[in-house]
C-alpha cells in the first residue's frame, strides 16, 4: 500500500489502475469512482475500499473510463515478480486522457476533437483544435468574450478542452477541462 500511495500521490489528479498480478486495482475514492463507473463490484483490502479489472480486459473498461471524461494513469510492473527482491518495482507507463486515445481498438469513427484555448491578453486568445487520433490540427487566434468562448465550446462535441493556466474564470465554467500542466507524457 505504501507503493500505492506515493505513486497515487505523484498522479492523483487520475484514476490510478494499479498492476497487481492478473488484475489492475484501484483504491480508496478511485475505487469507489471506478466501481460505480464501470459497474464492477466494490470489494475491501484491509478495510479500505478497492476495485479491480482484469488484466486481459484492460482495453474495454479503460475505454469506457475515457468516454465518461476520466483521466487514467496505467501502472504496470516494471519487474518479473519472480525475481525480484521484496515488493515488485511499478511505474506508470501511460497516462490516458479522453482526447489522447490512438489505440485503434479504443475509437470509432467519429472524430474526437481536443480544444486548446490560450489568452494573450485583452481578449485575445489562440484556438488549437486537434484530434490525436487523426492527425488534424487547426490554429487560429480571436478576439472574443469569454460568453462567446463558452458559446463555442458547447456548440461543438469536444472530448475535452485544456486551458492556459491563466483562465482560471473559466475552468470552473467547463466541464471538460482538463489544465495543461496536468498532461504529463
Amino acid at each position: 500500500m505504501r507503493q500505492y500511495l506515493e505513486i497515487k500521490n505523484e498522479y492523483n489528479d487520475c484514476i490510478l489502475l494499479f498492476r497487481l498480478g492478473d488484475f489492475y486495482e484501484t483504491f480508496f475514492e478511485d475505487a469507489k469512482i471506478t466501481s460505480e463507473a464501470l459497474q464492477i463490484t466494490l470489494t475491501q483490502r484491509n478495510g479500505h475500499p478497492m476495485a479491480g479489472i482484469p488484466h486481459h480486459a484492460l482495453d474495454n473498461y479503460l475505454k469506457k473510463l475515457l468516454e465518461q471524461g476520466f483521466k487514467v494513469a496505467i501502472c504496470e510492473q516494471v519487474e518479473d515478480p519472480a525475481t525480484a527482491k521484496g515488493i515488485v518495482k511499478r511505474e506508470v507507463t501511460k497516462i490516458l486522457t479522453p482526447g489522447t486515445i490512438v489505440e485503434e481498438n479504443m475509437i470509432d469513427e467519429n472524430n474526437r476533437y481536443s480544444l486548446l484555448i490560450y489568452f494573450i491578453d485583452n481578449n485575445n486568445y489562440v484556438f488549437t483544435i486537434f484530434d490525436f487520433s487523426t492527425g488534424e490540427l487547426y490554429i487560429d487566434s480571436f478576439k472574443i468574450s469569454e460568453n462567446e468562448i463558452l458559446d463555442f465550446i458547447s456548440s461543438y462535441s469536444f472530448v475535452q478542452v485544456l486551458l492556459s493556466n491563466n483562465l482560471k474564470t473559466l475552468k470552473n465554467k467547463i466541464k471538460i477541462y482538463i489544465p495543461l500542466y496536468m498532461l504529463r507524457n
